[in-house]
Parts: structure tokens; sequence; C-alpha cells
């Protein structure tokens, strides 16, 4: 059985191992391989779904998106009742993967860590912010961020999803940031 925790929201820190969908848990067993298994949240009726590696879990729109470790985190959709499976880019996304509305934003681990968007089938994509991200957390339409020590001091970031405007907001060094009763810590 699970224990129940409190959810604050999407813990893109942690890779997102666990998405709760109605009556449905969404979940990356770390102790079965990172392999993706659907459950009730009394833990009762667990469904292996996608039997590979897999890291940055999310939903939406009836799909669960991961990035496919066995593929050199190539980003890919699956069906939330494991019926079907769509690869969507070859860009090695094993760092961040977020999906909002009609983008599916992530990190490509092999270009500079930079964050990019792309639509659900794989067009339109582009990069957002030619950075070296790290530490990258999503709250109120924004992604915060640090970028790499070798690049500016690990000074923290906001790049606002809605203008892609991109605001150095703290001026001394920071190391994971996060928010805090929506100061930004």
């Amino acid at each position: 059985p699970f224990s129940k925790v409190k959810a604050t929201g999407f813990d893109t820190q942690n890779n997102a191992s666990v998405v709760l969908n109605g009556q449905w848990l969404y979940y990356i067993d770390k102790n079965a391989g990172n392999q993706i298994y659907k459950a009730r949240p009394d833990g009762t009726e667990i469904t292996l779904l996608v039997n590979k590696p897999c890291a940055n879990l999310n939903y939406y729109d009836g799909w669960l998106y991961y990035s496919d470790l066995s593929s050199s985190g190539h980003l890919v959709k699956t069906k939330a009742d494991g019926s079907e499976t769509v690869h969507i880019t070859s860009v090695d996304t094993r760092s961040f993967v977020f999906v909002q509305d009609e983008w599916i934003y992530f990190a490509n681990n092999l270009d500079k860590n930079s964050i990019f968007r792309i639509k659900h089938d794989g067009t339109e994509r582009k990069e957002i912010a030619d950075r070296d991200v790290s530490h990258i957390f999503y709250y109120e339409n924004a992604f915060y961020y640090t970028q790499n020590a070798r690049i500016n001091s690990e000074r923290v970031y906001k790049l606002d999803l809605e203008t892609l405007q991109i605001t150095q907001i703290v001026q001394s060094r920071g190391d994971k940031p996060f928010i805090y009763n929506g100061d930004i810590c």
C-alpha cells in the first residue's frame, strides 16, 4: 500500500515520479527499474504500463509523457491505459520535462541543457532559453532555475511562459531555489 502524502505541485527537481489523476496513481517505481505503473491510491490494481526505464513522468489529457531512458532520454508519450505509445522527439530530455496545455517543455541534455518547447505531436520545436540551466522548477506560469556555475555564478532566473521573457531575480548566488509562501528562497 501507498502512504498518503500532501502534493503541492509538480516536482521537477526530483524527476517527477508520481502523478495522481482522478482515481489512478501513475508512478515510476525506482525499485523496479524505473518502469511506469498505475494503481489505485489505496495500492490495489497495480498494472505495469511501460516496461522500460523512464524519468520525468507527466500526465496530460489521457496520456503519460516521459523521458525514455532506454533510448537516450527521448521524449515519448503513452496512453494512460498503456495501449499506445508515440515517439515525440529524439532529443535527450532526461534532465527535465514539463507538460502544460498545448506545450511540452524540456531541457535538452545534449545542447547545454537549454530549455525548449514542442507541441504534443512533435512539431514547432523551439529553443526558449539558450542557457545551461539547473535546479529548474515550475511555479505560477514560470520556470525558475539557476545557471550552471560556469555561467554567472548560479544566479536565479525566471522564465515567464506567457511572454518568454527571462529575468534575473536574485543578485547573489543561489543554490536549488524554491518557492515558500509565494517568496523565492
